[in-house]
């Protein structure tokens, strides 16, 4: 996969830095999805994150845990993993606030104990409904050119709606 013609721009350090991604993936991922279906994503997740960054030094890192992201919530969705964890996915428009905040909060807060997600609902700005599955509209404000002290409350309010969903799941926070 890496060093081959798919991938001719990318410098030897890098194809290298993939490549070890690819084989620790496909150890985790072992009899739930192909080498090739994990490459995939893998050299997609690199691509997708190679797009949004300036500096460059630890992009095989973060492509391999956005990849290794993606291939858990697909063997969830898709019923091939057994993990019974809580799973939150958090949505607003662009994915650069609101979303991101209870994302990073959730993380912190639920550590292993729970899997959580942020996206964007644009430019489809509706959001796929599935049966069986518990949705809240949490109405916060956009904080999108705000001041500090006008971001904090809808912070606090975000924090607040993060520890209540953790409870509300039974994740045990501390």
């Amino acid at each position: 996969m890496f060093g081959d013609p798919r991938t001719p721009d990318l410098p030897a350090e890098r194809q290298a830095a993939l490549a070890s991604a690819a084989r620790t993936l496909s150890e985790e991922f072992d009899g739930v999805f192909s080498s090739q279906t994990i490459e995939r994503f893998l050299l997609t997740s690199y691509a997708d994150v190679a797009r949004r960054m300036t500096v460059i030094t630890w992009l095989p890192l973060l492509a391999e845990r956005f990849a290794r992201e993606r291939l858990t919530a697909l063997a969830i969705v898709e019923g091939r993993s057994d993990n019974r964890k809580p799973v939150v996915l958090f949505l607003c428009t662009h994915n650069a606030g609101r979303s991101q905040m209870a994302h990073a909060y959730f993380r912190h807060l639920a550590g292993e104990r729970a899997i959580s997600w942020s996206g964007g609902s644009e430019p489809s700005d509706a959001c796929p409904v599935f049966p069986g599955k518990r949705y809240e509209d949490w109405g916060v404000a956009d904080p999108a050119g705000r001041d500090l002290a006008s971001v904090r409350p809808i912070r606090d309010e975000i924090t607040s709606r993060v520890e209540s969903l953790l409870a509300n799941l039974g994740v045990l926070v501390g």
